[in-house]
């Protein structure tokens, strides 16, 4: 089984610098596995596009249903990159991939909750497919 996300835009990102707009970039994850990927910087703005697709292989059993995907999460976190500090954590959020049916293409926005500090944490554009 593999997971498909595609990580197409978000809106209304939150500012984290002081004299430019944040330069967000997000990490994509399942909380069964250390694989993390990342989608690519998008400098100064506050709906960045990046419409960029990564794939998580979800190991499986013989049969689909020996499979608990409750148990397993995809999580979306959204950075601003910085040049000269650590980055910051915007907003995130998690999502039980049993929330998704096997076959089926989830074309949807998401709310990002927002880190410490922030009272907004933004939207996020996902389209997921569980295949």
């Amino acid at each position: 089984m593999i997971l498909h996300v595609r990580a197409v835009e978000a809106v209304d990102v939150p500012k984290m610098d002081i004299f430019t707009k944040s330069d967000p970039y997000c990490i994509i994850s399942l909380s069964n596995s250390v694989n993390r990927q990342r989608t690519r910087t998008i400098q100064n703005n506050d709906h960045p596009v990046w419409n960029e697709e990564f794939h998580f292989p979800i190991q499986t059993k013989k049969n689909v249903n020996d499979i608990n995907l409750g148990s397993i999460r995809l999580t979306i976190t959204l950075f601003d990159q910085d040049t000269f500090s650590k980055d910051d954590i915007i907003s995130s959020i998690e999502i039980p991939l049993n929330d998704y049916i096997v076959g089926r293409v989830y074309d949807e926005w998401y709310t990002l909750f927002p880190a410490k500090k922030l009272k907004e944490g933004g939207r996020i554009h996902l389209v997921v497919h569980l295949a």
